[in-house]
């Protein structure tokens, strides 16, 4: 698929030069048509979400509802049947050591590992519409309706809906962040309120703005708190020194209009956040993660942390994974930092832009009068570029990376997007609008690419390898076939699960409901006959199997008395 885009972008490229007249008119009609919706802007936001919800809806017979295959996915799951049975936490079960996982923990409390955010959305979605994917796909059109509010306050509300419809095509449809359950857009709606708040702000000083800078923040410290706070910091800096510039006979009145809604939605956001700590680890400032960090991981978080002591695991498959997962990739960015961080930016790349988006950005480089420097560039655009830089390199810090970590980055990253191709479109060679027909041959390549992912089947393309904007995540599908089957029978089912050496991160079966009691299907870790036994003893009126996942195709068997 990447050597079609890189192609397919070529070719584009190719006829956007030669043929430029031919390109922009093709592409006026529809550029006139998002012209006169542009001039109602908050139907246009309105417009880019739901189209945002139908397209993934639209993509289902290629793309169905997809099945959890990844421990995190599990993690946010987790936490999704916690709160839609109105709960911030469980007890722990007295056979915990058997449903012990990587995505939550069990001691001293049962939950998710993982902030509150991602768990919220699969929530809603599971009460309302029955499954939590509902909750994804509510959160994909937020996101785009989020993106296209934040570039009405950077460009012209024409390229706002261009913004927020980009992201419809390369996030909202065939992305892993519309089609697992690992989240992504819920960091990305942080960081579209946080910017979309940021010039209104400094435009109108509304208690309106500042609260919904305020959301924002509080967004992101419940779904990616690290990367939230690369982002944040350099805002509210930003925020402080407007107000200090503010003259003194105004300075009260934006003080109460700014200052104030943002410290008063800040402090119900993190008192809600102590809440839920202290609900789950007895202590308002202990997160989940971090008691999953100091349980269960023998690698730091950062890789310029030294290695902490080894835990004692109760599993020995957890020592095992460990083995041939945490340790190489630990010593691998400890030895070759320079290649790692490579390795990072070009999956970074490959998520955001690709061939096809690069197309514009690459072209504003021959577009741009000789001698341009920084100091050309815009006091607004220097911001941003700065903290684009800021988040890049704080990236590199951690022990692993996917472009989900770097979701709250989203709409700084299609602001710049969107300014590179107002600028290029100016750009003319012998006459022609060469810059203009290169920005409209990349957009149009972004709708033609989703009719090649459609065909992608037909045409025996491979989806898998680094995450891009048309990749498929590994899927359990085989644990969600036996859970389909096992929940039919009448009976309450037990399955021991025995798999000597798996990778816990994408295969692990064990994964249970809130309320493991009253589940009609129970995922137990194989710990030995004695242990199995007092197990068994435990959930003495269910049917119990043996499953052995690593046995070519997972056999699945009566369990021998």
């Amino acid at each position: 698929m990447f050597l079609i885009e890189v192609a397919l972008t070529l070719v584009a490229a190719l006829i956007a030069v030669l043929r430029p007249w031919l390109v922009n008119r093709k592409l006026e009609v529809p550029e006139r048509s998002l012209a006169l919706l542009s001039q109602r802007p908050c139907l246009a936001v309105v417009l880019v979400g739901f189209i945002g919800v139908f397209s993934r809806v639209a993509v289902l017979p290629w793309l169905p509802i997809p099945s959890p295959g990844i421990a995190d996915e599990f993690g946010h799951l987790l936490a999704a049947d916690t709160f839609a049975h109105f709960r911030v936490t469980n007890p722990t079960n007295p056979m915990w050591l058997h449903f012990e996982n990587l995505s939550a923990i069990q001691r001293p409390t049962y939950a998710s590992k993982y902030p509150p955010g991602q768990g919220l959305f699969l929530a809603f979605g599971e009460v309302v519409f029955g499954h939590p994917f509902w909750g994804v796909c509510l959160s994909i059109g937020l996101m785009c309706a989020a993106i296209c509010w934040a570039l009405q306050g950077w460009v012209s509300p024409k390229w706002a809906i261009i913004g927020g419809l980009l992201a419809v095509v390369r996030l909202g449809t065939f992305s892993y962040w519309a089609n697992s359950y690992w989240g992504g857009a819920v960091a990305a709606i942080g960081g579209a309120l946080v910017f979309g708040a940021l010039p209104r702000i400094k435009a109108e000083q509304k208690v309106w703005h500042a609260s919904v800078m305020a959301l924002g923040l509080g967004v992101l410290a419940n779904s990616r708190p690290y990367e939230g706070l690369l982002l944040s910091l350099p805002v509210l800096v930003y925020v402080l020194f407007f107000l200090l510039k503010v003259r003194p006979e105004k300075r009260v009145r934006v003080v109460c209009r700014v200052a104030l809604p943002m410290v008063a939605v800040l402090t119900l956001a993190f008192a809600a956040m102590a809440y839920y700590c202290w609900r789950i680890t007895g202590s308002p400032i202990r997160t989940p993660y971090q008691v999953a960090q100091n349980t269960y991981y023998p690698t730091p978080l950062f890789v310029f942390q030294p290695l902490p002591r080894l835990q004692n695991y109760q599993n020995a498959v957890f020592a095992d994974d460990f083995a041939h997962w945490e340790f190489p990739a630990y010593h691998a960015s400890r030895e070759h930092p320079l290649l790692v961080a490579e390795i990072k930016i070009i999956h970074f790349w490959l998520f955001f832009f690709g061939p096809t988006l690069s197309l514009p950005c690459a072209a504003l480089l021959f577009a741009l009068p000789y001698g341009y420097s920084w100091k050309n560039l815009s006091t607004e655009t220097r911001q941003l570029l700065t903290i684009t830089v800021i988040s890049l390199v704080g990236m590199l810090l951690p022990l692993f990376f996917n472009p989900g970590y770097i979701a709250p980055l989203t709409v700084v990253i299609y602001i710049l997007l969107i300014k590179a191709m107002c600028r290029l479109r100016l750009w003319k060679v012998n006459g022609q609008l060469v810059g203009a027909a290169l920005v409209h041959a990349s957009l149009a390549l972004c709708v033609l690419l989703i009719v090649v992912r459609v065909l992608a089947a037909p045409l025996h393309l491979s989806l898998y390898g680094a995450r891009t904007w048309c990749s498929r995540d590994f899927q359990l599908t085989d644990r969600a076939n036996l859970l389909f089957t096992l929940s039919r029978l009448d009976k309450d089912q037990l399955v021991i699960v025995h798999h000597p050496k798996i990778r816990l991160s994408a295969g692990e079966w064990i994964f249970n409901d809130a309320d493991i009691d009253k589940a009609k299907v129970i995922w137990a870790r194989d710990m030995g006959p004695q242990k199995n036994a007092e197990l068994i003893s435990y959930f003495k009126d269910r049917q119990v199997w043996l499953l052995e996942p690593d046995a070519g195709p997972a056999n699945i068997s009566r369990y021998p008395n």
